[in-house]
C-alpha cells in the first residue's frame, strides 16, 4: 500500500527538510496550545521534533495540500510501548482547520495502520478544551480511556484509544 491519498491532501514521509515547515506549525501559538510542549521559539527545537516522530518504528508524514503542493501539517504514527500500539499525532495549519480535514485523514489512515503498520492498538491525546479533535475521534470509533490531570495543563488531557482487532471474541463493532 503506498501512502494514503485524501481528496484533498497527498501524504509522504516527514523528511529533514521539512523541518522549517514544522516550526511553522510548532512556533503558532494556535497549533501549539493543543500540543504537548509550548510555542516553540527556536528552529532546533523543531528539528528536533522531527527526529523524534521520524524515529524507527514510527511512520510520520508531512500534509500537502493537493491542489497546491503547499505544506498543510504533519501526521505521526508514533509506535508505543506495546507491540502493535501506536499513538496517533495531528497538526494542521490554522488555515484548514474547521474543513473536515482530520476526519478525512483517519478515514483513509485507520486502514493504513492495520494494514501497513500492523497496529492493533491505537492512542490519542487531546485536551478536554479540544472539543472538534473530540468529536473527531469519537466519530471514528476511538472512546476515551482515562482523564489526566497536570498541574502545568489546566485542562484535563483526555486518552482515546480504539482497537483495530475485528476478532467478533474482542466484541468490538465497525462502522
Amino acid at each position: 500500500m503506498e501512502a494514503p491519498i485524501t481528496s484533498r491532501l497527498v501524504l509522504r514521509p516527514l523528511l529533514p527538510e521539512d523541518a522549517g515547515a514544522l516550526f511553522a506549525l510548532t512556533s503558532d501559538y494556535r497549533v501549539a496550545r493543543f500540543m504537548r510542549f509550548s510555542t516553540q521559539r527556536d528552529p532546533a527545537d523543531a528539528a528536533r521534533l522531527l527526529r523524534e516522530y521520524t524515529a524507527p518504528g514510527n511512520a510520520a508524514f508531512a500534509l500537502l495540500c493537493r491542489d497546491t503542493g503547499s505544506f498543510a501539517g504533519v501526521f505521526i504514527f508514533q509506535a508505543g510501548g506495546t507491540a502493535g500500539e501506536y499513538g496517533l499525532s495531528l497538526m494542521l495549519s490554522p488555515s484548514l482547520w474547521a474543513r473536515g480535514i482530520a476526519a478525512e485523514l483517519l478515514e483513509a489512515l485507520l486502514p493504513y495502520a492495520g494494514e501497513e503498520l500492523g497496529a492493533r492498538v491505537l492512542t490519542a491525546h487531546v485536551l478536554e478544551s479540544n472539543l472538534p479533535s473530540r468529536r473527531v475521534l469519537t466519530k471514528n470509533g476511538f472512546a476515551v480511556e482515562a482523564v489526566l490531570h497536570f498541574p502545568d495543563c489546566p485542562d484535563g488531557l483526555l486518552v482515546y484509544r480504539r482497537s483495530l482487532d475485528k476478532s467478533p471474541l474482542k466484541g468490538v463493532r465497525f462502522p
